[in-house]
């Protein structure tokens, strides 16, 4: 996964390959991410979210958004292949 299109949230994501987290996206403005560079983070404000690894397993459910390793879903270095977005 490369990249994120949500209808009205903000978010963002980390890119893998740069090793950086790219600027916030909101609504639908634009999409989060680069075209050819995998994500390993996902910020999203607003639901609780959680990512899968290409390695074949779900992460936690988060349910906040911030600079705390609480507040994203991932692990750096480890590629996401999909993403589950629910309400609060």
């Amino acid at each position: 996964m490369d990249g994120i299109y949500l209808d009205r949230y903000k978010m963002r994501v980390h890119d893998k390959i740069k090793n950086e987290w790219l600027p916030w996206v909101i609504n639908r403005n634009d999409y989060a991410g680069n075209i050819g560079h995998s994500i390993d983070g996902v910020q999203i404000e607003g639901v609780a979210y959680r990512v899968h690894l290409t390695e074949g397993r779900w992460l936690s459910w988060i349910y906040k958004c911030d600079e705390t390793p609480e507040g994203y879903a991932g692990i750096y270095g480890k590629t996401i292949d999909a993403i589950q977005i629910k309400p609060l």
